[in-house]
């Protein structure tokens, strides 16, 4: 007859294995069109975020065919705008995830600058300039994503957002330096490294 001790450490090493299902690594391919805007961001940030800890995101321009993966927002992808839905929310609700708070907030952002509406919400359009900036500086639209997740993260942890069953931010090697000030500002910071 086994010793108590046995099914403890079966069922410990059944609850690993359990475990180990539910926070595999996906490492799917995502696909969408080049020059990322709000919904794209927050798509990706929920697929880093909620869906897959390791994505690759590829990039084509239209009429390019798309690559396969799993397609967002562009015409004919898998997740696409639906009505008054942008493809975010197609993307919550598909996943089960609207009864979030956090991420019904979040979102409310996204879906305002998507609407093509006149919205007053300055924080909408803050992002949406921010975004713009990243572009009018030559910024790829991955490293777009990493910045806008950071975003996205300190939103959904203000709106109350689990963040335990976020993962964390992932790392890029390389840093985008913007191009440096000129005039009356520069001479400023220049006095004050001196």
């Amino acid at each position: 007859m086994p010793t108590p001790f046995y099914y403890i450490k079966k069922n410990i090493s059944l609850l690993i294995v359990l475990f180990s299902f539910s926070v595999q690594l996906q490492a799917e391919t995502y696909v969408t069109e080049k020059t990322v805007q709000i919904d794209r961001c927050a798509c990706a940030w929920y697929i880093m975020r909620q869906l897959d800890a390791d994505p690759h995101f590829l990039f084509f321009s239209s009429p390019q065919k798309p690559p396969k993966g799993i397609s967002y927002d562009f015409f004919g992808a898998e997740y696409f705008h639906k009505g008054a839905d942008c493809s975010y929310t197609t993307m919550i609700k598909r996943h089960m995830k609207r009864k979030d708070p956090a991420l019904i907030k979040i979102n409310i952002i996204v879906n305002d600058v998507n609407a093509w509406q006149n919205t007053k919400n300055s924080l909408t359009n803050d992002i949406k300039r921010l975004i713009d900036s990243y572009h009018d500086h030559g910024i790829e639209d991955t490293d777009i994503y990493q910045r806008t997740a950071l975003i996205f993260d300190a939103l959904y942890r203000s709106y109350g957002g689990e963040t335990k069953f976020a993962y964390p931010a992932q790392a890029k090697s390389q840093l985008v330096t913007l191009p440096t000030n000129t005039g009356e500002h520069s001479e400023a910071l220049k006095n004050q490294e001196q």
